[in-house]
Parts: C-alpha cells; structure tokens; sequence
C-alpha cells in the first residue's frame, strides 16, 4: 500500500511555500506518479493558478511603481473616473509588453477596460475601452 505524501496541494504548498522554486520541482517530481497527478489536479480544481497568477501579478505592479514610479492602480482609478491619462509612449509599451505572457483574465483587474490612443511618438493617451 503506497503511503501519501501530501494529501492536496493546500497541505504540499504549506510545507513547500519556502522553499525555491527548483526545490519544490524537485520535490514534485520526485513524488509518485500517482501522488504527483493528484497534487497537479488539486492544483488546478482549487483555484491555485489563479492565485499563483495574481500574486506574480501584483509583484509586477509593485516593481512598475518602485522602479518608474507608476502607480498602475491609481492609474486605472483615474480612467473609471472619466480622467484623461497621458503617459510615455515607451513605458506604455514596456507595461503593456510585461503583461503578454499572462492571460487577459489574468490581467483583467489591471488592464482590463484600458484602450490607448498614440497622441505623437512620445505620449499615449489612456482611455476608457467600453
């Protein structure tokens, strides 16, 4: 009888959480197939990629407003108010490139709504979409 190691991801993400990256790959992969598939299927029924996304996400938005100064939520504030919001053309471009790699509901909550409108090649103007 194979003894179980972790009985969902909840129980494996609090003994894993600490750890880096490549250790909890290591740890996941040296599971058992079985143990391995359902850690993987309790992962994605408990909603954990949502989260896991979110909080890459917010790290993201907080690296934005430390290092250029942007306040992406204040930002967004502003445009529900009916505000006009001009920015630099190239940090539009680089915010809205370093969001790619995550899905559109995942970012839904920062950009969703948001359409820009190029003004000249230096400022974008963001606008209200819908």
């Amino acid at each position: 009888m194979e003894k179980t190691i972790f009985k969902n991801f909840a129980e494996y993400w609090f003994y894993a959480k600490c750890f880096t990256i490549n250790q909890r790959d290591i740890i996941l992969s040296n599971l058992p197939e079985k143990q391995r598939e359902k850690l993987i299927k309790s992962y994605k029924e408990g909603g954990w990629e949502d989260l896991a996304m979110r909080n890459e996400i917010d790290k993201i938005i907080d690296s934005i407003k430390e290092k250029m100064g942007i306040d992406l939520l204040q930002i967004r504030c502003k445009i529900f108010s009916g505000k006009a919001v001009y920015i630099k053309k190239e940090e539009w471009e680089y915010i809205s490139n370093i969001f790619k790699p995550f899905q559109n509901n995942h970012t839904n909550y920062i950009l969703g709504g948001i359409g820009s409108e190029n003004i000249d090649n230096q400022t974008t103007l963001l606008v209200k979409s819908f």
